[in-house]
C-alpha cells in the first residue's frame, strides 16, 4: 500500500504542467512523468527514513509440552492460529518440550536443560523455553491462551528493541 506521503507526492507531480505554461499534450505528459518519477523517488526516500525497518524480528514464538499446531483441534490451537492470522507477515515458531530443551542447551547449557527436564510445573518450563526462544530467534512471544485483538506491530514502534 502506498503511504500518504507517496500519494501526495504522486498527486502533486501529476498536476504539474510545463514551466512555460504550454498546453502541448506531449510536452506536459513528458514533464509530468519525469517530475512524477522524481517526486516518487524523493517521497520513497523520505518514507524510508520515517518508517525504518523494525528492530524486532517478525517472528511469533509459542511453546507447549506438545506442538499444538501439529495436534488435534482444541481451543488453544485455534487461538494460536488466530494470532498468526492477525500477523500475516510473521513467521510462526512453535516449540514442544524437546525443541525447548534443545534451545536451552544451545543458548545456555546442558545443566540448565537438566533443570528444565526435572521441572514439574509447566508454566516454569514455558518461562525457561520462552527466554531461550527469544534469545535465539528474537520476535514476539505469546502465551497460547492470550486473546490478541489485532496485530501488535501497530502499537510497537519500529525502533523498539530489548
Amino acid at each position: 500500500m502506498m503511504s500518504s506521503s507517496l500519494r501526495v507526492a504522486a498527486l502533486l507531480a501529476a498536476s504539474v504542467v510545463a514551466q512555460d505554461g504550454s498546453h502541448c499534450a506531449d510536452e506536459v505528459h513528458e514533464v509530468t512523468l519525469l517530475q512524477s518519477h522524481r517526486a516518487l523517488e524523493v517521497a520513497a526516500a523520505a518514507q524510508a527514513v520515517q518508517d525504518p525497518a523494525p528492530l524486532i524480528p517478525k517472528k511469533l514464538n509459542f511453546n507447549d509440552k506438545d506442538n499444538l499446531l501439529e495436534g488435534p483441534d482444541c481451543p488453544q490451537k485455534r487461538n494460536v492460529q488466530e494470532i498468526a492470522e492477525k500477523h500475516p507477515d510473521m513467521d510462526v515458531l512453535f516449540y514442544d518440550d524437546k525443541q525447548c530443551r534443545e534451545a536451552i542447551v544451545r543458548v545456555h547449557s546442558e545443566e540448565l536443560a537438566q533443570y528444565f527436564d526435572s521441572e514439574p510445573m509447566g508454566y516454569f518450563k514455558s518461562d525457561s523455553c520462552r527466554v531461550a526462544m527469544l534469545f535465539e530467534n528474537g520476535g514476539y512471544y505469546f502465551d497460547n491462551d492470550v486473546d490478541v485483538v489485532q496485530n501488535v506491530q501497530r502499537f510497537i514502534p519500529p525502533e523498539a528493541s530489548f
